[in-house]
C-alpha cells in the first residue's frame, strides 16, 4: 500500500527485509507497511508488521530515554 505523498514524512528500509522503502511513516506518526495486503508477499508483510508492532508499542521512550506509558 502506497499512502498519499503529501500524508508520507519518511520511509523506512528494514535491512534483511527489503533493500528499498518497507514502511512508511506518515506526519501523524502512523507507520504503514507497504506490502500489506499485496498477493505474494504475505511473508514479508509479515515480518514488516512485526517491526511496526513492536517500534509502536504501548510503552515508548521519551527524549531523556526514560519510559512512558502512552
Amino acid at each position: 500500500m502506497h499512502p498519499n505523498d503529501e500524508d508520507i514524512d519518511y520511509g523506512i528500509e528494514i535491512s534483511g527485509v527489503y533493500d528499498g522503502v518497507a514502511v512508511w511513516v506518515l506526519k501523524d506518526g502512523t507507520m504503514v507497511n507497504r506490502f500489506a495486503g499485496e498477493p505474494g508477499y504475505e511473508r514479508r508483510a509479515a515480518r514488516i508488521q512485526d517491526y511496526i508492532d513492536f517500534n509502536t508499542s504501548a510503552e515508548k521512550r521519551n527524549k531523556d530515554g526514560e519510559t512512558q506509558d502512552v
